[in-house]
């Protein structure tokens, strides 16, 4: 597992070595009322999200907009969140502001969502696509708002594995089987089974060419982030600004390959 893992954090460094600190503009709107106090604490935890994001994936070439929704009683600090991209780029989010700043940074949510934004949105058919990539993110993010350690990101991605693996134990196509989850709504499989999508190109790309995804993602920004509008452009662009065709050439196997042949518990290592 430690293998496959430390290239992906080796990739977090080499970003971290080599780009300087980058900054997302936002705003913030409060659609609810809430405290001063309570603004304070979701200006905090959105601040510390935003930054950690834009040091992995950049500096987008747009303002993103984050809509405050007030949920009490929830069971957690966010109860739902989703991206926004009907013209603008934004995540709406239902958040109990009742729960501590630790809790709201220890939530995976923001950071999911927030980078989600650095690629264009590609439809509901491609889902398994867009939805791996903010879960491979979402842990690295994390680590670099220093709350999860490396080993407890690593530890936190095979738990997600562990529980989908037995969905891809199959001849059938890695799209196909991640289509079938979604229309089944389990969307947590489909997600990680993406997420084998971008672990695949991670390594790939750190191996051949020594640069990291988030470091392709950084410069996708400034380039075709807000042009392409679709999964094909999408892909393509990757290709053109990482040198390679690594991005095509997996997701041709994950249209086309056995599952079983490419996912398994060590595939996001």
């Amino acid at each position: 597992m430690k293998y496959f893992l430390n290239f992906l954090f080796i990739g977090v460094l080499l970003l971290q070595s080599m780009e300087p600190e980058a900054a997302i503009n936002y705003r913030i709107v409060w659609k609810e009322n809430f405290t001063e106090s309570e603004k304070t604490k979701v200006e905090s935890w959105l601040s510390t999200c935003t930054q950690a994001v834009s040091t992995c994936l950049g500096d987008y070439p747009f303002e993103v907009t984050y809509y405050m929704h007030r949920r009490e009683n929830a069971s957690e600090p966010v109860q739902w969140a989703n991206t926004i991209r009907n013209g603008e780029q934004g995540v709406e989010f239902y958040i109990d502001p009742t729960f501590d700043l630790k809790d709201f940074l220890d939530d995976w949510t923001a950071p999911h969502e927030i980078a989600n934004l650095s690629i264009p949105y590609v439809g509901k058919e491609n889902m398994w696509f867009s939805e791996g990539y903010a879960s491979y993110m979402q842990y690295l993010i994390m680590v670099e708002m220093d709350v999860l350690e490396q080993d407890e990101a690593e530890e936190r991605m095979q738990e997600r594995m562990n529980k989908i693996v037995g969905k891809y134990n199959t001849t059938e196509d890695v799209v196909s089987v991640n289509r079938a989850l979604i229309a089944k709504h389990n969307y947590p499989a489909a997600y990680w089974g993406g997420a084998c999508y971008f672990a695949h190109v991670n390594k790939a790309l750190m191996t051949e060419k020594g640069v990291s995804l988030m470091q392709v993602i950084q410069g996708y920004q400034s380039s075709n982030r807000l042009s392409d509008a679709s999964l094909e452009e999408v892909i393509s662009s990757l290709d053109i600004q990482s040198g390679t065709r690594l991005f095509r050439k997996w997701y041709e196997l994950f249209l086309n390959a056995p599952s079983k042949d490419l996912i398994n518990r060590k595939s996001i290592q």
